[in-house]
């Protein structure tokens, strides 16, 4: 088997599993259209794929290639996801992006106003998302696609900007967000950090324990 027929297996596979996920959605990237256009087309019309973005138009003209972004209703909360990509493989003739900046602006004025909380999907390499970051100031969540590092949960984010993460490129790893609403007045707080922090000081205190079962861990600590 070929490398192309290879990748194309894998694709089907992927998205056959997913499409049993619920609202699973892809933003479309540079590495989504290895296979082309047309793939993504038949893949969409086999499995029913969710792909979204809003700068993919159809070549030379301004007709979006896939729905621009999709609205969840999830336990009284409205959560609107859009996604954005950077740049398309040369190759790809049938499709071209739109400026992503400017893209990704329009979308945010007219998802804001309808949904409690907006989540841009972002196909992009680190340094094109922090040039882009001042823009994206409405958005709560980004999730970068296409950049090689993963975030590390343990670190502490600019509470100025969205919150963003990333998983690496490779598919090795899935991130999973829990979302606690105490009071929707106010602004979203990362609380991901404190617990890790409190993490590694309880597995600091259960080694700790360890070396004497018997005695209490107070008396241990002195």
């Amino acid at each position: 088997m070929g490398k192309e027929a290879s990748s194309k297996l894998k694709a089907k596979t992927l998205l056959e599993s997913s499409a049993t996920m619920g609202d699973y959605i892809y933003n479309v990237g540079y590495f989504d259209l290895a296979a082309g256009y047309e793939f993504l087309q038949e893949m969409k019309t086999t499995f029913g794929t969710n792909f979204i973005s809003s700068n993919i138009v159809k070549a030379g003209t301004e007709e979006l290639a896939f729905i621009p972004h999709e609205i969840i209703e999830k336990n009284g909360l409205k959560i609107g996801v859009f996604g954005i990509t950077t740049a398309l493989p040369a190759a790809e003739k049938a499709i071209e992006v739109k400026d992503y900046v400017e893209s990704a602006k329009m979308k945010i004025a007219e998802l804001r106003p309808q949904v409690d909380l907006l989540v841009m999907l972002f196909n992009s390499t680190r340094v094109q998302a922090v040039n882009a970051m001042d823009d994206l100031s409405e958005v709560d969540y980004i999730y970068l696609s296409r950049e090689t590092t993963r975030t590390r949960p343990e670190k502490t984010q600019d509470s100025r900007l969205p919150l963003t993460y990333s998983f690496g490129i490779q598919g090795k790893y899935v991130g999973r967000f829990d979302l606690d609403i105490s009071d929707n007045t106010q602004p979203i707080k990362d609380v991901t950090s404190a617990m890790m922090t409190v993490s590694i000081f309880e597995e600091r205190l259960n080694n700790l324990q360890k070396r004497d079962p018997n005695r209490p861990l107070e008396e241990i600590y002195k």
